[in-house]
């Protein structure tokens, strides 16, 4: 907000008992409100919006100044035109465009991987503001509002805040060399402190050290996860297994029934179903049987029939050359 709006230069700070006070030069008038609370409230509504954009992203569609489709994601400073990533990185690959400022459209829709890796480099913290550009470059609604979780938790203090930190941590994270009682050796400066764990360390090897058990102990769940996740899937394919069984048990006997009674009535029926079925197979092949004899004696009928002709046509041609001789 200061950055924003800064005070008009007529106006002064003062501040008696823990009281801050605002002093009118011109009239020498002193009043306990800040004289930017209208724009303070200006600036409470903007945050508000920007928060809500950003946190519904995806429904916000500004048209590109270079293709005309409304999808935009950027506003470029210098240009003054807003711009969907493609456009924007074709517009402003050289030199001169890189050193253009672009701001996010907030309530823009998500990038893809290639746009957020390729849009970084366009996006530097000092103009943009950290939350806003990490915000930006998330991807598929990550949570991005509160920030990342990954880096380094430690930081270094002045050893004027060491009795301030030892209040702060419990004894059991006390990492010193000098413990009783907890003091820094003379001549340090300062002392190293994890706000993520509420450790002090005075001692920079300790924070390897640290470091290497974190990483050992992420091994460790992640093998014990690991082991605990294969055996629950055992349990599970054992326990589908055994309602598998259950289940054909349970369709065998509502099939034949508890005593066989309906295996005895499905079997009568087959039992009449086959004698008819293989009824109907033995008569094809009796039938097949006598057509075949039938027709052997009809061919030898026909055989000795035509031989006795031909016997007869034989005599009949020889009496009637004879006669004609």
């Amino acid at each position: 907000f200061a950055l924003r709006y800064p005070m008009a230069v007529e106006w002064e700070v003062i501040i008696r008992n823990d009281t801050r006070w605002y002093l009118h030069l011109p009239s020498d008038r002193l009043q306990p409100i800040h004289p930017m609370i209208r724009k303070f409230r200006e600036l409470l509504d903007d945050c508000k919006s920007n928060e809500f954009l950003w946190d519904f992203r995806g429904f916000v569609k500004m048209k590109c100044s270079e293709c005309g489709l409304p999808d935009s994601v950027i506003w470029c400073h210098q240009c003054t035109d807003y711009f969907c990533a493609p456009c924007y990185l074709h517009c402003h690959k050289t030199k001169r465009g890189k050193k253009h400022w672009c701001m996010p459209i907030p309530g823009s829709r998500y990038l893809t991987a290639s746009e957020a890796s390729r849009l970084q480099e366009f996006l530097p913290l000092l103009n943009v503001g950290f939350s806003n550009r990490r915000r930006f470059l998330a991807r598929d609604n990550q949570s991005d509002k509160n920030g990342s979780r990954n880096g380094d938790t430690w930081l270094y203090f002045h050893a004027d805040t060491f009795h301030a930190a030892l209040r702060q941590s419990p004894e059991k994270h006390w990492y010193l060399k000098r413990l009783k009682p907890p003091r820094l050796a003379p001549g340090v400066d300062g002392y190293y402190y994890n706000f993520a764990t509420d450790v002090i360390a005075d001692d920079a090897s300790l924070i390897l050290t640290k470091a290497q058990e974190q990483q050992a102990l992420s091994v460790l769940q992640r093998n014990m996860r690991g082991a605990l996740t294969r055996r629950a899937i055992q349990r599970q394919t054992e326990a589908a297994i055994v309602i598998q069984k259950t289940k054909m048990m349970w369709d065998v006997l509502k099939v034949h029934g508890n005593h066989g009674k309906n295996a005895n009535i499905l079997k009568s029926w087959y039992r009449k179903h086959k004698a008819r079925a293989d009824k109907e197979a033995l008569e094809l092949r009796l039938a097949k049987i006598q057509a075949l004899w039938r027709g052997y004696l009809t061919r030898k009928e026909f055989k000795k029939t035509w031989k006795g002709i031909s016997k007869i046509q034989a005599v009949w041609r020889g009496v009637r050359d004879r006669r004609r001789l």
